[in-house]
């Protein structure tokens, strides 16, 4: 029996795809955040916040801006018009609109100052890059619905099937509720150890190809 418990770590550990941490990564907000900790900027295993779609465990204030100014292709026909941000995206907005304090967290205001704005990724304080703002209209849409019928009337599409040629994820796999979001392209645990915290790499377009077929 331990043999055979083994072989199969054996199997999983040399079959899975190489994987990195949030510790050091542009989330890790460690050493700049009153806790001292990591993971409790986001989440807390006691107390969440349920009142946005998939939100686990949250602890963050989530973002209070009601509308947001969303991607506009007026120069083609759009089969798709993007929403307003919700679930995962809402989350990722809830720092990243620079309307919320990044130490607000655990039921606490923050300072109201400590904004994203005035942060680099990583918790170097500088003039941030990472300030989107509430106007997303120079920004990949969020909020689209990628559907067989999108494919179909759009025509540069790869089919919901296609594989991400991560592990065994499919273009359906990294979809939330059917939704391209922030998180279908950004993992926020930076699991796969990419750039700007990429899903995947994005060298030669790899990451733009994984959705649209050009």
């Amino acid at each position: 029996m331990t043999k055979i418990l083994l072989s199969a770590v054996a199997v999983l550990i040399f079959s899975s795809p190489s994987f990195a941490v949030i510790t050091g990564s542009a989330h890790d907000f460690s050493a700049s955040t009153p806790s001292g900790e990591i993971c409790i900027l986001c989440h807390t295993p006691h107390g969440a916040d349920t009142t946005v779609t998939n939100a686990p465990l949250w602890n963050h204030e989530v973002t209070a801006t009601a509308t947001f100014t969303t991607y506009d292709n007026t120069s083609a026909t759009q089969d798709s018009t993007p929403g307003q941000p919700n679930g995962v995206s809402k989350l990722c907005l809830s720092c990243h609109d620079n309307t919320v304090a990044i130490d607000a967290f655990g039921g606490a205001t923050g300072t109201g100052t400590d904004l994203v704005a005035t942060y680099d990724l990583g918790g170097t304080k500088t003039a941030g890059y990472a300030n989107i703002g509430t106007d997303l209209s120079d920004d990949h849409p969020i909020g689209i619905l990628y559907d067989s019928a999108l494919v179909t009337a759009d025509g540069g599409l790869n089919a919901l099937a296609t594989a991400t040629t991560v592990g065994t994820d499919t273009i359906a796999d990294i979809l939330f509720s059917s939704m391209v979001e922030c998180a279908s392209c950004h993992d926020v645990h930076n699991a796969f150890g990419n750039a700007n915290l990429l899903y995947r790499s994005n060298a030669n377009s790899e990451l733009c190809l994984t959705c649209h077929a050009k």
